[in-house]
C-alpha cells in the first residue's frame, strides 16, 4: 500500500451494526499493518471515543478543542464539546437521564449568558 493517509468521510454512518463493526475491523487492520494514518470524520461519538486515538472537535470548520479520547470525552473543555457529548445518546437510562440533565443545565447557562 503506497498512501500514508486514509480519509474517512463518514465512512460507517449508514451501515447497520454488524456490516459497521466489520468496516472497522478491516480499518484498524489496516492502520496497523500498514502503519497507515486515518483521518475518520464521524459524528457518531461513541464510536469515535472507540476508535480514535487522537479527537479533533470541529465548529463551523474551525477546531475547538483536540486531545485523546478520554481527557475530550471524560473532560471537555469547550463549551460546543460539552454540548456535542451531553446530546450523544447512551444506552443506559440512569446515565442517559444524567445526561439529559447536564445537557439542559448547559442550555440554561447559554440563555444565562445570552441575555
Amino acid at each position: 500500500m503506497s498512501s500514508e493517509i486514509i480519509v474517512c468521510d463518514e465512512a460507517v454512518s449508514a451501515l447497520d451494526l454488524t456490516v459497521q463493526a466489520q468496516v472497522i475491523a478491516l480499518l484498524r487492520e489496516l492502520r496497523e499493518r500498514f502503519d497507515v494514518a486515518l483521518i475518520f470524520i464521524c459524528h457518531d461519538l461513541n464510536l469515535v471515543r472507540s476508535f480514535a486515538d487522537t479527537v479533533l472537535v470541529m465548529q463551523s470548520g474551525k477546531v475547538v478543542e483536540q486531545g485523546p479520547p478520554a481527557a475530550i470525552f471524560e473532560a471537555p473543555q469547550h463549551p460546543y464539546t460539552q454540548r456535542l457529548i451531553a446530546a450523544s445518546p447512551l444506552a443506559d437510562p440512569v446515565a442517559q437521564s444524567d445526561r439529559r440533565q447536564a445537557r439542559q443545565a448547559l442550555e440554561r447557562l447559554d440563555h444565562a449568558c445570552a441575555k
